[in-house]
């Protein structure tokens, strides 16, 4: 039998949970098909013998844009959220990731012949994560907003960059393998530690970005991830929405450029006047 929506979704991750969300709250009829057997995606937790774990994330940056979001859900509560800490040990440190200054100062204990490049990483890192760190409080991104407010948001961001303006040629030109082979030519722990551990051929802008979240924005939720999850779920049903678990879209059908509906494993046919795709759209494309 074929059921009709106005909106299927394909995926019940965050993004997935997000668009069911957004469209309840727009008075649309929406359905969710998940491919495993819980929401979550690359969220998603497990227990075991009583014990929780996180396979995915291990917390999430909110720049600007997490937050907001939930506000508008009315999803936000302060106090189901802890700031997360990152800390790195190796047989030469010990390093908790509070404050640059901080950080600067232990870093060069673990590694006193190469304080020189040390301090001049962190001269470099420190004023542009500081300044980051206003960008990131004078409001919510423009990703987050719309209107006149998602104007004004791009204007209160060109404000706040205006310190970024000397580093900004290095962070758009340069990878961070490339800055830290400059600081670090004989410190092989270091150059992995600073730019070689994260992505092949990065963009310094990046690598810098990761710098700013480790200190100043990651965040965890205290019920776990899978918790967070399970909370956006509850809400999306409460609010009218279906998810369907287990739920594999093999076939989608086409009418000219649009697709008119899909069908699952279960041999079970959904209808719609649009569809979102948040899962995996290699599979989705070569295997339907």
């Amino acid at each position: 039998m074929t059921q009709k929506y106005d909106v299927v979704i394909i995926g019940g991750g965050i993004a997935g949970l997000s668009a069911g969300l957004h469209l309840q709250k727009m008075g649309k009829r929406s359905l969710i098909l998940e491919h495993g057997n819980q929401a979550g995606g690359n969220m998603s937790g497990i227990w075991r013998k009583g014990f929780y774990f996180d396979c995915g994330d291990m917390s999430t940056e909110e720049v600007g844009v997490l937050f907001p979001i939930l506000k508008d859900l009315g999803l936000y509560d302060p106090d189901e959220w802890m700031q997360a800490r990152w800390r790195w040990v190796t047989p030469d440190c010990d390093v908790m990731f509070y404050d640059y200054d901080q950080m600067r100062e232990d870093f060069k204990k673990g590694f006193p012949n190469s304080a020189a490049g040390i301090d001049q990483w962190f001269d470099f890192v420190t004023p542009t994560c500081r300044a980051m760190k206003e960008m990131m409080k004078s409001g919510p991104f423009p990703f987050a907003v719309q209107g006149g407010e998602k104007f004004a948001s791009y204007l209160r961001l060109m404000g706040k960059s205006l310190p970024l303006m000397g580093s900004a040629k290095a962070m758009m030109t340069m990878t961070g393998e490339e800055m830290v082979k400059d600081m670090f030519p004989d410190e092989p722990r270091l150059r992995w530690l600073f730019g070689e551990a994260n992505v092949k051929n990065m963009l310094l802008m990046m690598h810098i970005f990761f710098w700013y979240a480790f200190v100043q924005d990651y965040w965890y939720p205290k019920a776990g991830l899978q918790g967070f999850i399970d909370k956006l779920v509850k809400a999306y049903q409460e609010r009218g929405g279906e998810i369907r678990y287990k739920s594999t879209v093999d076939k989608v059908i086409t009418s000219g450029r649009m697709v008119t509906a899909c069908e699952t494993s279960k041999q079970e046919r959904f209808e719609a006047d649009y569809f979102v795709n948040t899962g995996n759209p290699k599979r989705l494309i070569s295997k339907s």
